[in-house]
């Protein structure tokens, strides 16, 4: 079979940014499933007969996707190099993370069905061949998400293989490398991932499991031996992280007075209305928030936090993790989104304040964050606990 000599791994140049899995499924469920589906019961076996109709919309996605790298091969390979990748193929990876991990139903898994159809048969006009299995496009967890991250940076800042410097040869002659690997803290939209390395003998919690990279096959069994954590927290993306906080800091006595939510996380004078849509800001520092639902930080959260949502109405916990961040699953997705009698959000610029609020609501709740049944399983309930439960010496 084929193999990759990882030393042969180059970044040839970066692609464009294109619409999100998310945006296409949400879009295929608004016009078949109705308006509003996020607030009222769905029956997704009728939904399989428009599952033509999501072929078409992932078509799209995939034709910018091909275009775009057809682009970048073309510009970027010599035309030996051409003839060489057109004979021998074009493996592709394509993988979800957080912007869809929480889908329920059988919606998510069906859109990567008809991904990896479309990838193994591209069009034939340009020349390329490329391919793919079930192995590589799929959605993947959260801990593989950091795992991924953790491998590149470590990769391209040359920490993966041997460094003589590190190497010695033992009392029976054999040579013992010791690895000189980073952590990493990765901020996607949707969620965080935490991965750092381990000292050997260092002992964790039982109900934490450390992943060997050369026993998971992601390192080749010649460079010396891993031993990492790797945990992802959902709702700690940059965009669902903000909208939490928002919903949990406005919806808190202390913060919020006649329909004033006082934000120490602001510059003091800042003002924008109240609520969790992306906000811009106009060259006179003033601020207009994106009315579009999709557009809202609170989007994904208040979708998971459904009582039509079976990880929902089966599962008290998860309710509750709902209900303590202030979103009631009974009530429609607008209201669920909204941050109630909050009018106005005015920045105090107290960053000592700040500090402490973020603590609360993020790194340290009294409650697992919602949809967090994966770093939970991990060993950990907030990051908080990470760093009390275990410890390195890694930068």
């Amino acid at each position: 079979g084929r193999s990759i000599d990882p030393d042969s791994i180059r970044l040839i140049r970066e692609g464009k940014r294109f619409t999100g899995l998310r945006v296409v499924l949400e879009e295929w469920l608004d016009t078949y499933a109705g308006k509003d589906w996020e607030s009222r019961p769905v029956d997704a076996r009728l939904l399989f007969q428009y599952v033509p109709q999501m072929h078409e919309g992932a078509k799209k996605l995939m034709q910018l996707l091909e275009e775009d790298t057809v682009a970048i091969l073309d510009s970027q390979l010599n035309e030996e190099q051409k003839v060489q990748v057109k004979a021998l193929g074009i493996p592709v990876m394509l993988c979800s993370t957080a912007g869809v991990r929480d889908f329920h139903e059988w919606y998510r898994d069906a859109l990567f069905v008809l991904l990896r159809h479309l990838i193994n048969n591209p069009s034939p006009a340009h020349g390329y061949k490329f391919f793919t299995n079930p192995f590589w496009t799929r959605p993947i967890t959260g801990a593989e998400e950091g795992l991924f991250a953790f491998i590149t940076l470590n990769h391209l800042s040359r920490r993966l293989g041997e460094d003589p410097a590190r190497c010695m040869i033992d009392e029976y002659g054999v040579k013992q490398c010791r690895n000189d690997l980073a952590g990493v803290v990765e901020v996607g939209g949707a969620s965080a991932q935490i991965v750092f390395p381990l000292q050997e003998g260092t002992v964790l919690p039982s109900s934490v499991r450390a992943v060997n990279l050369q026993r998971e096959r992601l390192l080749p069994e010649r460079y010396p031996s891993a031993d990492v954590v790797s945990v992802s927290f959902m709702q700690l993306g940059m965009a669902s992280s903000a909208g939490l906080f928002l919903k949990e800091l406005c919806s808190n006595d202390e913060f919020l007075q006649g329909g004033i939510c006082s934000n120490p996380c602001l510059f003091k004078g800042f003002q924008q209305s109240c609520s969790a849509g992306e906000v811009e800001v106009r060259p006179d520092g003033s601020a207009s928030v994106n009315e579009d639902v999709r557009k809202n930080r609170l989007k994904p959260l208040a979708t998971y936090c459904s009582v039509h949502n079976p990880e929902i109405s089966f599962k008290v916990t998860n309710e509750m993790q709902c209900r303590e961040n202030s979103i009631d699953p009974t009530k429609p997705l607008a209201e669920r989104m909204k941050i109630e009698n909050c009018s106005i959000i005015e920045g105090t610029g107290n960053f000592d304040k700040c500090v402490s609020q973020v603590e609360s609501i993020l790194v340290a709740p009294k409650l697992p964050l919602p949809a967090n049944i994966e770093a939970a399983s991990s060993g950990f309930e907030s990051v908080d606990q990470v760093f009390r439960f275990a410890s390195s010496t890694a930068p």
